[in-house]
């Protein structure tokens, strides 16, 4: 999965992507995130980068799919 971006004037409202993220690979593997620290993690930021949450690979329809039901109403 490449980044995938929602955006909003007033800021960023999500950014999924699979990068090394280190938040995101300490929240998959705890204690042992230091062995991991270079893998690739698909994760959501949201809220500004305020919060993270682990997420699936995801291909572009998905994405389209995620922010018609999240972010479109």
């Amino acid at each position: 999965m490449d980044t995938r971006i929602a955006a909003h004037f007033d800021g960023l409202i999500s950014l999924f992507n699979n990068h090394a993220d280190l938040s995101a690979i300490r929240l998959r593997y705890g204690a042992d995130w230091k062995r991991h620290r270079y893998d690739p993690i698909p994760h959501l930021h949201l809220e500004n980068k305020t919060k993270l949450e682990l997420a699936e690979e995801m291909t572009r329809q998905q994405f389209l799919d995620w922010m018609e039901v999240n972010l479109l109403r």
